[in-house]
């Protein structure tokens, strides 16, 4: 069954995906016939799809750079903001773009996840921050594509003007408990797996369990056979559109 938590999370992100607002009552006419429902629900699987399946459109994104933070925090707004940038990397054409400098992208999103915490905080709900999240998300994507080195991404994007707020300070909790917390248990989760992650052989970003396909080094189109040394993990859309 769903918890309380997760229902919401499925309607905002159908809304999310067809662009409705939270008052899509007043929006939307009654359905008669039931295909304005399936019409919706088919738009929200394309989204789903593209962030984490073995569909030939599928980004592959891992949920532990995506999805949470550091110390085991599931980031909703990071969710719903990761859905929009998504969407629009497709409608303004860039997703290319996005593969060129994912691994450098997905370095700095893991390496300073607590700076989507500051964004969410500065705009003070899940809900009312992810559109900026989704703009953080690009300006990383824009400093990497000019040219500006990963390790100077965070400073330049400081001097932005609409992330002037945002900090690389951090308060570290001093823990005096001799028990792990749920919480810290899926830190100690998180700073494991993420470094036995896998990785994409065409991009080089993280690559998710579910999300594997595996690719010819050779294109058979090339002569190249099924062998286990012509063979490499790749994301299913890296595999299908960008190699080819």
């Amino acid at each position: 069954m769903y918890s309380a938590q997760t229902l919401p999370l499925i309607l905002d992100f159908v809304n999310i995906t067809n662009k409705l607002n939270n008052n899509f009552k007043d929006t939307l006419s009654d359905d008669q016939d039931g295909n304005s429902t399936i019409e919706i629900l088919h738009i929200t699987r394309k989204v789903a799809r593209r962030i984490n399946s073995i569909h030939t459109s599928s980004l592959g994104l891992h949920p532990i750079v995506y999805f949470y933070s550091q110390k085991g925090r599931h980031k909703i707004a990071s969710f719903y903001a990761t859905v929009i940038f998504l969407m629009e990397l497709e409608e303004r054409k860039k997703l290319n773009e996005f593969i060129k400098v994912r691994a450098a992208f997905e370095s700095i999103l893991h390496d300073f996840d607590f700076l989507v915490q500051q964004i969410q905080r500065h705009y003070r709900s899940s809900i009312g921050s992810y559109p900026y999240i989704k703009d953080y998300f690009f300006k990383i994507i824009d400093l990497l594509n000019n040219g500006v080195l990963k390790d100077e991404v965070i400073n330049e994007l400081r001097n932005d003007a609409n992330f002037h707020y945002l900090t690389i300070h951090t308060d570290d909790i001093v823990v005096t408990s001799k028990d792990f917390t749920r919480e810290r248990k899926s830190a100690v989760y998180i700073r494991d797996a993420i470094k036995s992650a896998l990785k994409c052989h065409i991009c080089n970003g993280y690559i998710h369990k579910n999300s594997i396909t595996i690719d010819h080094i050779d294109r058979k189109e090339d002569g190249g056979v099924g062998s286990i040394d012509n063979g490499k993990i790749a994301h299913p859309y890296c595999n299908s559109t960008i190699k080819n």
